[in-house]
């Protein structure tokens, strides 16, 4: 877990029965993103860094998703680096946004029944899910492209509107999401154990079909986030 992790390796010593098959896979990744969750937990203490943090968790999600060697604490931190300034404008004002919309929603819950609560339910809830597939998108286009902020925004844009089945797999996870925010503190066990890590593996892999469909994605930046 602290070392280099080499696909070829993890392949030279797979079992061919399918369930041994996904145990070995869990025993060899469970580490893998409990460590990468320790690290997104401990750098968004800062609030303001918790864009770079997501962008840097899906650095290391890329590399799993490509079968590339990667190097969990090297990769994460070298993405949270590169990514900092160009993901902090970005992911600020829409995770504003989403946090204000998941406030609203919640108020317009605890609001009398009647029109006005279903109105207020109905547009915090929709604002609340726009943002989330904004901040996918765009958060997913740092990790995984060159791009400038400006192209980001529009493309993330882009693919929100015409993502199709992508864009339904995000909305799944956004109710995953949901149900942690619904139920905290109780999920807070759950968070600790790494499920924040486990579910933006997912939103990558769907935001990132995306990406790779829609948007020029084989260009790469890692040496900036070597550097």
């Amino acid at each position: 877990m602290l070392k280099t992790i080499r696909f070829q390796d993890i392949e030279a010593g797979m079992p061919e029965k399918r369930g041994w098959k996904l145990l070995y896979q869990l025993g060899i990744f469970f580490p893998v993103f409990f460590l990468m969750n320790i690290l997104f937990l401990g750098v968004s203490l800062g609030i303001v860094t918790i864009p770079a943090g997501v962008s840097a968790m899906n650095r290391v999600c890329l590399k799993i998703l490509r079968r590339e060697d990667f190097h969990v604490i090297k990769d994460f931190f070298g993405e949270f680096r590169a990514s900092f300034f160009r993901s902090l404008g970005l992911g600020m004002t829409i995770g504003l946004i989403f946090l204000v919309s998941l406030t609203a929603q919640a108020l317009s819950l605890a609001m009398p029944a009647g029109t006005v609560k279903i109105i207020s339910v109905v547009i915090s809830s929709f604002i609340t899910l726009l943002t989330f597939l904004l901040l996918a998108y765009a958060l997913a286009m740092t990790a995984a492209t060159p791009l400038p902020a400006r192209e980001i925004m529009f493309n993330a844009l882009l693919l929100t509107l015409i993502g199709g089945r992508h864009t339904f797999r995000l909305i799944f996870f956004f109710f995953l999401y949901l149900i942690q925010f619904w139920v905290f503190p109780f999920s807070i066990i759950l968070i600790l154990l790494g499920t924040p890590a486990f579910l933006q593996f997912y939103v990558m892999k769907a935001a990132y079909a995306a990406v790779h469909s829609y948007v020029i994605t084989d260009q790469d930046h890692e040496e900036e986030a070597s550097s």
